[in-house]
Parts: C-alpha cells; sequence; structure tokens
C-alpha cells in the first residue's frame, strides 16, 4: 500500500484484522533505494517513539502493535503484492498526468537487491489508521501540544 526509503508498506489481513506491516531491511551492508539500510537501533528507535506517541491519540498516529526481526529473502505473497501496488500506481500515475509509464514505483524490488539470505527485517506491525501521515492534516495547535507532550 505504501512506499519509504527505508522499507515497504503492506496490508494483510491478519485473524479477521487488518493490519499494517512496514518491512525494513536493517544491519545489512548492501545499499537498497540508493540508500544505507538503517541499523536496528534506529528503527527500534521509530517504535519506541510512536509508541511514546500513541498517547497523542492525533490522526496518522497509529498504535503500533508490535516489532519482530525476522531474516530471510523476500516472500512471493510480498513480492505479488509489490508488484501489484507498482501497475497499480502506475495506472494512476498515468491517467493523471497523461503519461506512458510502465512503473510508477520510486522504490527498488526489494528482492533484486537483497539476495543474501541472512537479511535482517525489522518488521513493524501496526492497526490501520487509514489515513498516512503524510496526509494528516494538523493544525498548529495539535503541532504544538505534539511538541509540548513529547519534550
Amino acid at each position: 500500500i505504501g512506499e519509504g526509503v527505508f522499507g515497504e508498506v503492506f496490508m494483510g489481513d491478519v485473524s479477521g484484522q487488518k493490519l499494517i506491516l512496514k518491512i525494513i531491511p536493517i544491519d545489512g551492508k548492501t545499499f537498497i533505494n540508493s540508500s544505507p539500510q538503517k541499523p536496528v537501533r534506529e528503527v527500534l528507535g521509530e517504535f519506541l517513539i510512536a509508541n511514546a506517541l500513541e498517547t497523542a491519540n492525533l490522526a496518522g498516529f497509529c498504535h503500533v502493535k508490535k516489532a519482530t526481526v525476522c531474516k530471510g529473502l523476500y516472500a512471493k505473497p510480498l513480492r505479488d503484492a509489490w508488484e501489484k501496488f507498482d501497475r497499480e500506481k502506475g495506472k494512476n500515475m498515468t491517467h493523471f498526468f497523461i503519461l506512458n509509464c510502465s512503473s510508477e514505483s520510486e522504490n527498488e524490488k526489494p528482492w533484486e537487491v537483497l539476495k543474501d539470505k541472512s537479511q535482517l527485517y525489522m518488521i513493524l506491525t501496526m492497526e490501520n489508521c487509514g489515513t498516512d501521515l503524510d496526509a494528516a492534516k494538523l493544525s498548529a495547535r495539535e503541532a504544538v501540544q505534539l511538541i509540548k507532550g513529547n519534550i
């Protein structure tokens, strides 16, 4: 459902509940999306900050249910979901900009770059809030409250 410089974002159905899975390659030497992989301590920091911000109850801040570290190659269902996202994003962008683009993802295909079976990933499992933080609009008052509450 989304992408970022440091990882991919998927939505999955776990026991009948729609959850967001943010998959971030960590601690490897291989660059992905022209950037070094994040050290585990930085991604863990994101998890801890997200847990702290949860108390602010602002749109776009979703409950992070857990953080998991796993090892291996990208699974086929993830590759298929990534390809579907890429095709759909390309269609949407082609329609919007009247371009003839076959692919619109800004990211490299993780399974083509990260081929080491010992590659580590941090998976942040979050509730589906429906709106990503980039799309959320904070008022000046909400921004000030957020900063004051977390200093």
